[in-house]
């Protein structure tokens, strides 16, 4: 690198000092045109390194991210993130820590998420980047909603909304998806209209993978609230139009879910619950459980599986709790064994002043201690030497 910042350096000296000679003028631009070969190439091929080293994180991060442990998504998200702040890149580190979030919501480390979360929001403001302050306020709106505080969830996700503006269409359509499940149950019309507003901006972006889940969750939530299924068909047939066409971004997530409300609707409620029991990975299986039972008018089952959702939600929240519970107890242990060694620190500072200090005393009581004794037998040899 010193090299070739020598060689800009002769360049632009031979310009200055030459630049009226006429002989000299080809030897000028030889020299730039070397400089600007010589540099341009090798700036580009840095950028070009670090831009692969990102991508190739990034691959890496979205694979663990998606199937890989927890154990080392969290190393890698670790390493990931510092590579950014290391090289200035701020906004990508706001995004990676943004996603570090939502896996933390995904897998219910609800204190991990919120502390995630408030580490977002502190660097956001700390650099002055209000463009991305929405980031940190939706994934509290994330954590409050895994976390079953409705109003607190809403005003997070409202504020977000206005935040983002029309800067991030991506996080404002996930967010409108996270408001329809936010109400779906509470708000069945108002959960339908930001399913709506989802569909529509994934329209306008030519989004097929947030068109297909938007549709997808639309027709959920009719499913969820109408018994007539006139409008859930007509959705139906947009979402299987879609799927035929077989693009590469139409996302699959809800497919079970619709071919089992299709079956309950056409009444095949046996064909409804073995779709929802055999495919795995079905969103909201427990609640899709009871809505079928509910369209056949069996109430007798319709409460077995209710209780059944909700004592599994009790499970599910304690698990959670106790999970979030042992990261406050190792944090905590981790904060008092800093403390208990801060105290150790400071007591052996203590000793070590104390010891320095009787060390001195002792120093300066010995040679006083000697002095004295210096004295008297002085004063004991001129005795002596009188009486001889």
């Amino acid at each position: 690198m010193i090299y070739l910042q020598d060689w800009k350096k002769d360049c632009i000296f031979a310009l200055r000092l030459n630049m009226n000679h006429k002989l000299y003028k080809p030897f000028t631009i030889v020299c730039l045109s070397a400089a600007v070969w010589l540099i341009n190439p090798c700036s580009a091929s840095a950028y070009s390194t670090e831009e692969e080293k990102v991508l190739e994180m990034f691959h890496q991060f979205r694979e663990l991210y998606e199937k890989g442990s927890e154990e080392e998504f969290y190393e890698l998200a670790n390493d990931y993130e510092e590579y950014l702040l290391d090289h200035d890149r701020l906004v990508d580190y706001y995004k990676i820590k943004c996603n570090e979030g939502f896996y933390d919501v995904r897998h219910r480390h609800i204190y991990k998420a919120m502390k995630t979360a408030k580490e977002l929001d502190e660097v956001v403001r700390r650099n002055g980047d209000t463009a991305y302050y929405y980031l940190a306020t939706g994934l509290f709106g994330d954590v409050y909603r895994v976390s079953y505080d409705s109003p607190k969830a809403k005003k997070y996700y409202l504020q977000a909304l206005k935040e983002v503006g029309d800067r991030d269409p991506k996080f404002t359509m996930t967010t409108y998806l996270n408001m329809a499940d936010l109400l779906n149950i509470q708000d069945p019309n108002k959960a339908l209209e930001y399913a709506e507003k989802s569909i529509s901006l994934a329209k306008k972006m030519n989004n097929m993978e947030f068109l297909s889940l938007s549709i997808a969750y639309k027709a959920f939530v009719l499913f969820l609230s109408k018994d007539d299924g006139k409008d859930f068909n007509l959705l139906y047939e947009r979402y299987d139009y879609l799927k035929n066409r077989n693009h590469p971004g139409f996302n699959h997530r809800y497919d079970g879910i619709m071919d089992a409300a299709k079956a309950a609707y056409d009444q095949d409620y046996d064909k409804a619950l073995a779709i929802i029991r055999n495919r795995g990975g079905i969103p909201d299986s427990a609640l899709s459980v009871v809505r079928v039972y509910a369209l056949a008018g069996d109430m007798k089952n319709c409460f077995g599986a209710m209780r059944r959702m909700y004592v599994d939600l009790d499970s599910v929240f304690s698990i959670t709790q106790s999970a979030n519970f042992d990261e406050l107890s190792v944090e905590r242990q981790l904060v008092l064994s800093q403390e208990e060694v801060a105290l150790n620190r400071k007591l052996v500072q203590r000793m070590s002043i104390w010891l320095v200090v009787g060390f001195v005393l002792f120093i300066l009581i010995y040679i006083m201690g000697r002095y004295r004794l210096m004295q008297k037998i002085h004063k004991l040899e001129g005795k002596l030497l009188i009486r001889r």
